[in-house]
């Protein structure tokens, strides 16, 4: 069996072993040096999955936050730029919702129902990450990934300059 990689290791791998240093204070968040170029990211930030989430879901989310990092997409939103009026999930989870009222098999509508009720209605682009609050950046994922993904972004890049982009890196998937 292969001995599990430390935060260093896997910030390295994410960005090709270009890591700096650790921010201080943080054993979670790893400063990165610009690529010839001056391409890539600031910073890669390590998650981990809390073992008792749906791996597939946790999976899912990390590999679309993943493909946004590579593409530079991810960079820190100062909380004033945050727009989040709650409408655009609600619309969204009403939607969802709809087509679920619509199935007219009521042994297949009610198990669609129970996974539904422990789902949000997530945004796949965070929005402290420089997502929008809008339908075609939601999807429907387990209410504790989303949570806890979310919470454990928002801990990680709360202190890192305004509009410092970066790449997430998982310690357990």
């Amino acid at each position: 069996m292969a001995r599990p990689r430390n935060n260093l290791q896997l910030a390295r791998s994410a960005v090709g072993g270009k890591v700096v240093s650790r921010v201080l204070g943080k054993k979670n968040v790893f400063r990165v040096a610009k690529g010839p170029k001056g391409k890539g990211p600031d910073y890669v930030i390590v998650v981990k999955r809390n073992p008792k989430h749906d791996p597939a879901h946790f999976r899912k989310k990390l590999k679309a936050l993943q493909g946004l990092g590579k593409r530079g997409k991810l960079k820190k939103v100062p909380a004033s730029q945050i727009s989040r009026t709650g409408k655009a999930q609600a619309d969204y989870r009403r939607k969802v919702q709809d087509q679920i009222n619509k199935v007219s098999d009521p042994t297949r509508r009610q198990r669609m129902q129970d996974e539904f009720d422990r789902m949000d209605a997530d945004h796949i682009h965070e929005l402290q990450a420089g997502g929008l609050d809008i339908a075609s950046n939601m999807w429907m994922l387990d209410s504790g990934v989303n949570r806890s993904v979310g919470s454990q972004i928002m801990n990680r890049i709360k202190d890192l300059p305004d509009g410092s982009t970066f790449q997430i890196a998982v310690s357990r998937w």
